[in-house]
């Protein structure tokens, strides 16, 4: 347990603080659509939102049906960035300043732990005018082996100095809840970007962060905010 048993919360980007997605998915299709002229559907890129990006490119050739030099995935990852940076604005999701402003006054540190590259989270975070309040971000260019490994989660509560039982994830997609369990972690998954179906592996399944926030007091008023999460 962490000093004076303080606990974590760590939290993905992208569907939970941010709602980018959006703009990787439109990034992701384009790209696929330049570089091997083939139509990706949504879905398919919302169900591996996480992934290391190289590992995200095999992925989807392998479920198109393609086979892709290594100039062409350059290609894509290069494209990718490109068309993401010229189509981006910032959008945080519904909420998430006020779980964030609830975390930190029931006592938690707080991580982000992302599949994006620590600069990009770092400069949604800033502008955002929310990076004060996270005490670790880790982005995919810092681990090896990317969500869903056991790994970004991991790094997340070992920056925090707290336990994996003392950490509570909050994810919106397969690969980061797959992390988290990994970790040894509670995780909860909001219905951001799939629905429920997509999420059961989650100890927690919400649809927006007002839930979230209800069920972090109905939480701290069993535990007092210490000890393992052990969600009501």
């Amino acid at each position: 347990m962490a000093e004076n048993g303080r606990r974590g919360v760590a939290l993905d980007m992208d569907g939970v603080v941010i709602d980018g997605m959006q703009f990787h998915v439109r990034s992701w299709q384009h790209s696929f659509r330049e570089v091997a002229g083939v139509e990706v559907p949504p879905l398919e890129i919302y169900l591996r939102e996480g992934f290391k990006e190289d590992y995200f490119i095999s992925k989807i050739a392998g479920v198109m049906g393609i086979s892709l030099t290594t100039e062409q995935q350059t290609e894509l990852h290069r494209c990718k960035l490109a068309y993401f940076d010229e189509i981006f604005c910032l959008d945080p999701v519904p909420g998430i300043q006020e779980s964030l402003k609830l975390m930190r006054e029931q006592g938690y540190a707080l991580a982000l732990v992302t599949g994006a590259a620590r600069a990009v989270a770092e400069r949604a975070l800033s502008e955002m005018g929310v990076r004060h309040w996270f005490d670790a971000v880790s982005g995919s260019d810092e681990v090896r082996h990317g969500k869903p490994a056991a790994e970004p989660y991991q790094k997340g509560a070992a920056a925090l100095g707290v336990t994996p039982e003392a950490c509570l994830v909050v994810e919106n997609a397969p690969p980061g809840i797959q992390s988290a369990k990994a970790a040894g972690m509670v995780c909860v998954a909001l219905e951001t970007s799939l629905d429920a179906s997509y999420l059961q592996e989650a100890d927690r399944v919400i649809n927006t962060h007002a839930e979230l926030q209800d069920l972090l007091r109905a939480e701290y008023a069993i535990s007092g905010g210490r000890g393992e999460w052990r969600l009501p």
